[in-house]
């Protein structure tokens, strides 16, 4: 997790926007993940969203520290473990990792395209964020059962 903490932890030149790397993905994962960011809110939990460099339509931010999301991850490794954290918020399985610092990597499961949430020690222990991105996620996020 720490590659991804030092990632968004790094601002632009502009102050104010988060450095996030768009994950690879094929064209049918784009297709999908185009359709979900079109559906994300511009406040999440009370957080006003940031702008994200690159730009890019597969990753979104919140607040500061901020709310990381990527969609279109590779599976996690730490979904074949069977002792794995993991819960369910609204209707939405998720794989949850913390980290030494505090911070949580939301990851969901069951889902034709993985969506990252990258919780700061903040927020680490807030399931709203999780819930307000559960109508999205249903709606625009396949299943894979």
């Amino acid at each position: 997790m720490s590659t991804l903490v030092s990632t968004i932890a790094s601002c632009s030149s502009s102050g104010n926007a988060v450095e996030v790397s768009p994950p690879s993905l094929d064209a049918a994962g784009i297709k999908i993940c185009r359709s979900f960011y079109g559906a994300l809110p511009d406040s999440l939990d009370g957080l006003r969203r940031r702008t994200v460099t690159p730009k890019s339509e597969l990753t979104a931010a919140w607040g500061n520290p901020a709310v990381v999301l990527t969609c279109g991850i590779p599976r996690p490794e730490k979904m074949s473990d069977p002792n794995a954290d993991a819960g369910t918020v609204e209707g939405v399985n998720w794989l949850m990792e913390n980290s030494r610092d505090g911070s949580y990597r939301c990851t969901t499961t069951y889902r034709k395209v993985y969506v990252q949430v990258f919780l700061p020690e903040k927020r680490a222990h807030d399931v709203g964020t999780l819930m307000q991105l559960a109508k999205p996620i249903k709606k625009w996020i396949p299943s894979a059962l």
